[in-house]
């Protein structure tokens, strides 16, 4: 759904355990001497592990302390892994962030017993942009269009990480409300080798991040080899006008527990070591803004899918201009 995304860019929200016991000493004496464990619970060359390296490069320099920050892939179980490594193993010292697919809340919601985590103890993190989530194909495929799978009796694969991710989730919901023949191909670590699979045939494509899709396959979007065949939101995103949007064809009401989870929300509670604002200035900052265009492959100097300010869009064109000259 349009909406702000659990994750970075796309799709994402930041997560970190609160430290647990009071300690004497100051943040920022904690934090010179510490290594940050940034952990993406996903493959790299995707939205989720480009969104946490980009941060990771920047965020360090706006923690009292200046910290290295390096990034962990723990992938597994559609993020399961990483999110119940947070909640039952990691140091709850504020040494160890989350970028996770929101999506995998509602496994908890519904009771699933492999959500080995409360997430209302998660200190929740701002997202820095929108996102809307999409059904795309790659060159392989023969589908067009999203409606063309209403009348046809041919099977539309569409690959997943496991039920409570978005791409898993996203297929399902459109599986019932729209009532095509859609077969669902869990198992995938991430969007990166979805594409990969389309390639072979393996797949059709996937229902992911639109966001995502755009900085991780910037040149086969251009190109055409990958086909975005359906948008899911409450109006047609800018850019996919003529994109049909799943809602108006839904035979079936899509409930707004389709929207990503958590959005903007922020942690109402104090977090002892990392503050809220660390997050809102790196991604505020030209520098960020920069590298989340370059991720793109984009040659436009333009801050899109960054919550920046009017001012500091301005600055983000000054700067990768004079950086796209130095280099």
């Amino acid at each position: 759904m349009r909406g702000y995304s659990t994750a970075v860019l796309l799709s994402l929200a930041l997560v970190i355990i609160g430290a647990a016991n009071g300690r004497a000493d100051p943040v920022e004496d904690f934090y010179r001497a510490q290594q940050v464990r940034f952990i993406t619970a996903y493959s790299a060359g995707g939205l989720f592990d480009t969104a946490t390296r980009i941060f990771a490069r920047h965020i360090g320099k706006f923690i009292s302390g200046k910290p290295n920050v390096w990034v962990d892939n723990m992938t597994g179980a559609g993020g399961l892994i990483a999110t119940n490594y947070l909640a039952n193993n990691a140091p709850r010292d504020g040494s160890v962030l989350l970028n996770l697919d929101g999506a995998l809340l509602r496994l908890q919601a519904l009771g699933n017993p492999a959500a080995k985590f409360d997430a209302r103890q998660f200190n929740w993190l701002p997202s820095p942009g929108p996102d809307i989530q999409v059904c795309w194909v790659g060159k392989q495929s023969s589908w067009h269009n999203i409606t063309e799978a209403f009348s046809s009796s041919k099977e539309l694969k569409m690959g997943g990480l496991a039920p409570g991710t978005f791409p898993s989730d996203n297929a399902r919901a459109l599986q019932t409300a729209l009532g095509i023949n859609l077969k669902i191909v869990d198992g995938f670590k991430g969007v990166t080798e979805i594409r990969l699979a389309t390639e072979s045939g393996e797949v059709d494509g996937s229902c992911s991040s639109y966001e995502g899709v755009v900085r991780s396959f910037p040149k086969e979007l251009k190109s055409g080899d990958i086909r975005v065949i359906a948008q899911i939101g409450e109006k047609p995103w800018p850019g996919l006008e003529n994109v049909p949007n799943a809602i108006d064809l839904a035979k079936s009401e899509f409930l707004p527990a389709c929207q990503r989870n958590g959005s903007r929300r922020c942690a109402k509670r104090s977090m002892r070591r990392l503050p809220i604002r660390s997050f809102k200035r790196t991604s505020r900052k030209p520098e960020s803004c920069c590298d989340a265009y370059r991720s793109s492959g984009s040659k436009r100097s333009h801050c899109s899918g960054w919550t920046c300010r009017r001012r500091t869009k301005r600055s983000c064109k000054r700067f990768c201009a004079s950086t796209d000259r130095e280099a």
